[in-house]
């Protein structure tokens, strides 16, 4: 396999390992944050929070993903577009997964998906 095969299946790997832990965040913490702190939590970055308990739970989804912020939310934005996400309605949209999301979830997990 050539370097850039190589690069390229790794980063196919990556992004499908992150849309794994965005739907597993999503799922595990419905309606609790939005695209740009979910993209933030997924991708190790600080998260502001005076709750330390949320801060512990979240840093189990985080992942060490060398992509800028942006790739992450357009990753984030890829899901919703996809319909295994939605956002809720208001000023300050949250996140949940929909049937679709949840069959998805299902799958990845089922077949041992990273």
């Amino acid at each position: 396999m050539s370097s850039t095969a190589y690069a390229e299946h790794a980063a196919r790997i990556s992004m499908e390992a992150a849309a794994h832990a965005i739907l597993r965040l999503i799922a595990d913490m419905p309606g609790e944050m939005g695209r740009i702190r979910a993209a933030r939590i997924v991708s190790n970055r600080s998260v502001a929070s005076t709750d330390e308990l949320f801060a512990r739970r979240c840093a189990a989804y985080g992942m060490d993903l060398p992509w800028p912020l942006r790739d992450v939310v357009g990753l984030v934005d890829a899901l919703i577009d996809g319909g295994l996400m939605k956002q809720t309605c208001g000023a300050r949209p949250l996140l949940v997964l929909t049937r679709a999301g949840h069959h998805a979830l299902d799958a990845l997990e089922a077949t041992g998906a990273p």
